[in-house]
């Protein structure tokens, strides 16, 4: 006769598991039906059955105890706790394939993050990106391509690099440019509209200064873009009209209340046009 071995705790929660603590002769769970899991052998002891995860099976209290030592010829049961191993090593096959990339991944991260730190230090010659300027610039090259973040260095270098009598780097422009990197790259990858947008208020922000709100100005410049959008009109030609239309009114509007009010009107007039054309439509297919 067999010895029966206890089954530790350790293995009896991995049969719960894999069976989704569900009875695998009744059905019934401690959730739905208040009964109590036991695991149980398919092949009892006394019969030569071990503690093999294949001869493991959750059973609740009376389905066990109704069995006793009979052997269940079940191969249907059998396969279907195979076949449930067989998943588990497939997960945790997986999972080790996913730590892989992620840690192949992360490899790449910080080659190409420690090749823009390079990059930067370079361009400083004589100082370099402290911790604060890393972490950053971690950041940007996490979210945009490195061709942009590239990019946005270089332009940030050109417009806020400063030098003192001899002729070395200042300490505040090289703060600055590492601080501006930043607000280069969105504006990068803004669209042409918004872009063009803000140009447009910065142009009515010097003009009429303290009485222009920026708030307002967004506001008009947005229900302008949405009412020709809505005209049909496409991007580029949206562009072209804040260029020869908006643009010139912003230098020339004698007063903030100037350029809201013309703004205002054009927005009315374009919206007359959905209205016109709608009309039009309806009165076509009433002929």
């Amino acid at each position: 006769m067999a010895k029966r071995k206890a089954i530790s705790k350790k293995v009896r929660f991995e049969v719960f598991k894999r069976d989704k603590f569900t009875c695998k002769w009744c059905g019934r769970s401690p959730v739905q039906d208040e009964v109590i899991l036991e695991v149980d052998h398919i092949t009892p002891v006394k019969l030569g059955g071990n503690n093999h995860m294949l001869n493991l099976v959750t059973s609740c209290f009376d389905c066990n105890r109704g069995k006793a030592a009979n052997k269940i010829d079940d191969n249907k049961v059998v396969a279907q706790q195979k076949k449930q191993l067989d998943l588990e090593q497939d997960k945790k096959e997986q999972l080790e394939l996913i730590f892989k990339w992620h840690k192949e991944c992360q490899g790449i991260d910080d080659e190409k993050n420690k090749r823009v730190f390079e990059y930067v230090d370079n361009l400083l010659i004589t100082r370099s990106i402290n911790s604060t300027g890393q972490a950053g610039l971690m950041k940007l090259t996490k979210k945009f391509k490195l061709e942009d973040v590239l990019k946005a260095i270089d332009l940030s270098s050109e417009k806020y690099f400063r030098y003192d009598q001899e002729n070395q780097l200042t300490k505040d422009s090289a703060s600055e440019f590492i601080n501006k990197i930043g607000g280069i790259l969105y504006n990068m990858n803004r669209s042409e509209v918004d872009q063009k947008s803000s140009y447009i208020k910065g142009i009515c922000r010097n003009r009429f200064s303290s009485h222009f709100s920026v708030q307002v100005a967004s506001i008009i410049l947005k229900h302008y873009t949405v009412a020709l959008d809505e005209a049909g009109w496409s991007e580029d030609r949206i562009v072209a009209d804040l260029e020869d239309e908006v643009i010139p009114l912003s230098k020339e509007a004698k007063s903030w209340t100037h350029w809201k009010n013309q703004m205002e009107k054009w927005i009315f007039d374009i919206k007359g046009w959905n209205i016109k054309e709608s009309n039009e439509e309806l009165i076509a297919e009433q002929i």
